[in-house]
């Protein structure tokens, strides 16, 4: 299969001279935030055209979520700062962690939720910027991730360095308790997925095995063994049956979401680490990007390599789709981060 590519976009991320590397990309609704280990935030609309660049943040921003209209973006000033996508303004300043805010999650309209570095998770309220709960008595050490699923799935899943998962109810009527607390990695929890119904989540990180639990008895259903190192990133393939893993030694796997979750394939898609990957149940292929400076498409149902997207260069930070048959990749290029826009087809 040859793919074919005309490029769309591709500039300097920051239009200040900066060297910074990209922490966080998120493709939704009607833009493109990219956040930057020197305080910067850039906004742009999905055809590239370049809408905010946001100020305000004291240090790195490590974690984006975007809601309808609402940016919000976490880092290590220990605050959360929530941002008006229409005109650029920063609306609230969310103060109460006392560290680093490593993961948000948007639970609806108005509900936040923040995973710290402190060891906690706070809910908040982001029209009024109030928090409603703070939950500090699961997690002994970072919460590195949050996974939430369709509006089907009533719970949210809480993912930490202590090597623990929680699962928490999203809309109890009263407090939030937690419902089940699953142990078992040896080591940190770097990723997690939710599947569409909420009915399994699968975690994987540091011991380079992935999980799958049953979100309702907190049961772990199996151990998947396959990678060699640190798990950087899971994404369920629900319409597919699928499971898709990637480590920092450049491999990518898939695994059956069946009873059985046998692995279908494991391939070496980079020569270092795969920093980000990006697939759908809309797309016919997997876009990834590794520390090997490449961007790659490849078949999710046998792994193999269709081609690359961009030219190769020093690193790629983050990759992700743009509709059907568009990507966006943020890589680094003679010590700059340039956002690089694709159409790709067959």
């Amino acid at each position: 299969m040859h793919i074919q590519t005309i490029p769309i976009l591709a500039e300097p991320i920051s239009n200040t001279g900066s060297t910074a590397v990209v922490t966080a990309l998120l493709v939704a609704g009607e833009y493109i935030a990219i956040a930057l280990d020197d305080s910067e935030i850039h906004v742009f609309a999905l055809d590239g055209s370049r809408k905010h660049s946001l100020n305000g943040s004291q240090g790195a921003v490590w974690t984006i979520a975007m809601h309808g209209k609402l940016l919000c973006t976490g880092g290590g000033d220990s605050t959360i700062r929530i941002w008006d996508l229409l005109t650029g303004n920063q609306i609230h300043v969310l103060a109460g962690h006392t560290s680093t805010i490593r993961a948000l999650l948007f639970l609806d309209n108005t509900t936040l939720v923040s995973g710290s570095r402190d060891g906690s998770i706070r809910i908040w309220d982001v029209e009024t910027g109030q928090c409603k709960q703070v939950l500090d008595s699961h997690h002994t050490a970072t919460v590195r991730c949050l996974a939430g699923s369709s509006s089907q799935s009533n719970v949210f899943v809480s993912g930490g360095y202590d090597g623990k998962a929680c699962i928490w109810p999203a809309f109890p009527p009263d407090k939030i308790e937690c419902l089940q607390s699953l142990s078992g990695h040896d080591g940190g929890i770097y990723t997690m997925a939710l599947t569409d119904d909420g009915k399994l989540v699968v975690t994987g990180g540091l011991d380079a095995v992935l999980r799958v639990w049953d979100v309702r008895s907190g049961k772990c259903s199996a151990e998947l063994h396959g990678h060699k190192s640190l798990i950087t990133k899971i994404q369920i393939l629900q319409d597919r049956r699928l499971i898709i893993s990637s480590d920092s030694t450049g491999s990518i796997h898939a695994w059956s979401l069946t009873a059985s979750h046998t692995l279908i394939y494991a391939t070496q898609t980079h020569d270092n680490s795969v920093t980000s990957f990006d697939t759908n149940n809309s797309q016919r292929v997997i876009i990834s990007g590794g520390a090997d400076g490449a961007v790659k498409l490849s078949d999710p149902q046998t792994g193999q390599v269709l081609g690359r997207l961009v030219r190769d260069g020093e690193a790629v930070w983050k990759v992700a789709f743009v509709g059907d048959g568009r990507a966006v990749a943020a890589i680094s290029r003679d010590g700059r981060s340039f956002i690089e826009m694709v159409e790709f087809g067959q």
